[in-house]
């Protein structure tokens, strides 16, 4: 099997007990506004998004997920103002506590059906979001009116 390089400018890898990797902002003032994280480093699976990893990347504006990622740690995404747009695959089981807090520019965000935990205050104060979705197929969580 072949994999792509990742290039290392704006993460750094951690390698997990599992034999798998979590991932991180290198430099959170040197991450870009559209960030796709990626599958593979170093020929391994990256399947977490580590705490507070990308907390606080103004320039942050859009984040595509691949589908070997089964947790987002606490924080990870706290206070990123100008995030817009998360693409979470069905893949993510967990979102930790405060993930996504004080995002005041996301607007929407889909569930997927595979997710079984959401920490506390995952959502809170994002002061713009107007809609969540989630999957029918979820047997743990439910949207009634585009609220959690």
């Amino acid at each position: 099997m072949l994999f792509k390089k990742v290039k290392n400018e704006y993460f750094k890898f951690t390698l997990l007990d599992d034999d798998t990797y979590e991932i991180a902002a290198k430099d959170v003032n040197n991450i870009p506004d559209k960030l796709v994280i990626p599958s593979f480093y170093e020929g391994k699976a990256v399947t977490a998004i580590g705490i507070s990893a990308f907390d606080d990347c103004n320039n942050l504006n859009f984040v595509e997920m691949p589908d070997s990622v089964n947790s987002i740690g606490k924080w990870a995404f706290y206070e990123c103002d100008s995030l817009t747009s998360v693409i979470i695959q069905s893949s993510v089981t967990y979102i930790g506590d405060s993930a996504f807090e004080a995002c005041k520019s996301l607007t929407t965000i889909e569930i997927p059906s595979s997710v079984t935990e959401i920490g506390w205050g995952a959502f809170f104060n994002c002061s713009s979001l107007t809609n969540i979705t989630v999957s029918e197929n979820n047997p743990n969580y439910s949207s009634l009116k585009g609220d959690l």
